[in-house]
């Protein structure tokens, strides 16, 4: 098949391999979630590119699979591809739209979250939950996080809709410059992944007021640093947050190292 057969289409790129656990037990729901998005999609088509060892056992798990693939001698192609992405581990999947331009890079957990495929062609999220998210893209680009003891639904609505606000600011300043956003929004509460990340930024759930936000701006990228912002009030979340990132522009925050 030609790459020109697939013009028109939205495209999910599969980083993948036999070899890899967390990768096998992905494959099944994508295979699941590529035939429900299929049979109203059909302009939806998936390319598996391939790390296994060797074709054989290319060809034994590609058999599981009922979209397309690199074929495995094209080893080249397959790098090429890691590189441009910035692929890091697998299982990776990527979304490209018509143009062949990234809709998202991390694809994965927005297709883990969503095994009906509403949500397709998974945008990513403007601001994302650590809770109900998982990580993200932490590790790759600067994250303001707003963490509080615990949310009201109702509360963490308003403020993950503010903090959508700013968001889309940084989103749409990237894509004008063909770049990704320059910062990432979370929220956390004191559990799970959010109670590691207060660990790791030696924040005490003692010290979190009722009734506020601790706001941290976590730039692991830059070698594991971070920057404590001010403790506010739920109401008072995006503003406090600009300020924030206002500042961090500005060089004009302490910088810690994580822990």
């Amino acid at each position: 098949m030609s790459l020109d057969s697939l013009s028109g289409k939205k495209i999910g790129i599969y980083f993948s391999a036999h070899w890899c656990g967390p990768c096998r037990g992905f494959t099944p729901k994508l295979v699941e979630t590529y035939k429900k998005v299929k049979a109203s999609n059909p302009g939806f088509e998936v390319i598996f590119a391939s790390s296994d060892r060797d074709e054989a056992s290319f060809k034994e798990y590609f058999g599981e699979m009922p979209w397309l693939a690199l074929p495995y001698a094209d080893r080249e192609r397959k790098e090429t591809l890691s590189n441009l992405f910035g692929v890091s581990g697998i299982p990776t999947f990527v979304m490209l739209d018509e143009n062949f331009d990234v809709i998202n890079k991390e694809a994965r957990a927005n297709v883990g979250a969503d095994p009906e495929g509403e949500s397709f062609p998974w945008y990513p999220k403007l601001v994302n939950d650590f809770g109900d998210d998982g990580p993200g893209n932490v590790n790759d680009v600067t994250s303001v996080v707003v963490l509080a003891k615990s949310f009201d639904p109702a509360v963490k609505a308003d403020i993950t809709a503010g903090l959508k606000v700013l968001a889309k600011k940084y989103v749409d300043a990237g894509k004008a410059k063909g770049e990704d956003p320059e910062f990432a929004f979370f929220t956390a509460e004191d559990k799970g992944l959010g109670q590691r990340i207060m660990s790791m930024c030696k924040v005490e759930a003692s010290t979190i007021q009722e009734g506020k936000a601790q706001l941290l701006l976590l730039d692991i990228p830059d070698n594991g640093g971070y920057y404590n912002g001010s403790q506010v009030e739920f109401g008072a979340v995006q503003g406090a947050v600009e300020t924030l990132l206002n500042a961090y522009k500005a060089k004009a925050l302490e910088r810690q190292q994580l822990g």
